[in-house]
């Protein structure tokens, strides 16, 4: 990390201004009613639910889960609408309708 020095000329205003008025975090809308549910930590949606369909295939036909529809597979899983899933910084939650 570079210090500054006394020598670096100051940030035109318009700099100062774009950047003092970034956020500084940002606010996710997560409820933790029991209506949402965090289901454990996975890259991607698609991750989470081929971890569920591992636990029911023996390791040695465990291939065969690379042929799988992902958005079949989903639709299932949301059970015609009544369930969403959703990843937010690497979480899964599932939310009940």
């Amino acid at each position: 990390m570079q210090s500054s020095s006394t020598d670096d000329p100051p940030d035109p205003p318009e700099v100062r201004s774009a950047v003092s008025s970034e956020p500084d975090e940002m606010d996710i809308d997560v409820d933790d009613s029991p209506a949402d549910e965090c289901l454990g930590e996975y890259p991607t949606v698609d991750d989470y639910f081929r971890s569920v369909l591992e636990e029911f295939i023996a390791a040695e036909a465990r291939w065969i889960l690379d042929c799988l529809d992902m958005t079949k597979v989903r639709r299932r899983f949301e059970n015609n609408g009544r369930h969403a899933y959703r990843c937010i910084h690497g979480r899964i939650y599932r939310t009940t309708r």
